[in-house]
């Protein structure tokens, strides 16, 4: 067991992107994927379940049994950028003046996703990214990167959900704020998700 060091407590900021194609420690965010603007209060919620068995001679719990995972990932959009908008809502269009996105709220019309629309045909990977500000390659090598103390989270399949509370703050005071939580569900492979130090996590 390695010792106590105060300098190994964490405090993390980092930015986000869908679907990377390379995590080495060559690559410079977003990994050959699409950034998603800028976010807050990004976090991972295990979701891990327990269930106590008892024994009735003792009426006390006398094991605990590991039931899954309902991990998600959720965060804060602190600024309407077209990719965010656009992984996360189930409906959106492409503005014909700005060309930015639209939010579109449809119960039919063509092309509209109505009530029903699975929403893991939206699903994608999600990479928390650990922010660190180094564009040089180390010398001596082609590595961005040479101490990475800090974890990355990698949801290996990712299904956007707006939160039912979310709302866009129209007001000079608060920033405009739209709550996203993005639900974890098992990939090809029967994997949920990955919290590591990014020379030990593939995609």
């Amino acid at each position: 067991m390695s010792l106590a060091e105060v300098r190994k407590i964490l405090h993390i900021t980092g930015r986000l992107c869908v679907d990377p194609t390379d995590i080495s420690d060559s690559s410079q965010f977003p990994y050959g994927g699409t950034a998603l603007g800028v976010t807050r209060d990004a976090e991972i919620r295990f979701g891990i379940k327990t269930s106590l068995v008892y024994a009735e001679e003792f009426a006390t719990p006398v094991e605990a049994v590991y039931t899954g995972d309902t991990a998600l990932f959720a965060f804060v959009i602190r600024d309407l950028d077209n990719d965010a908008l656009a992984a996360v809502f189930p409906n959106t269009a492409t503005g014909s003046v700005s060309g930015d996105k639209v939010i579109e709220g449809r119960v039919s019309g063509a092309g509209e996703n109505r009530a029903g629309y699975k929403m893991s045909d939206q699903s994608v990977k999600l990479l928390f990214a650990p922010r660190v500000e180094k564009t040089d390659p180390t010398a001596g090598s082609t590595t961005f990167i040479p101490l990475d103390e800090q974890p990355m989270v990698l949801i290996r399949k990712a299904v956007p959900l707006v939160e039912e509370t979310s709302m866009l703050q129209l007001s000079i005071k608060a920033e405009i704020g739209v709550g996203v939580v993005f639900q974890a569900i098992p990939d090809s492979s029967g994997r949920l998700y990955d919290v590591g130090k990014r020379g030990d996590l593939t995609l």
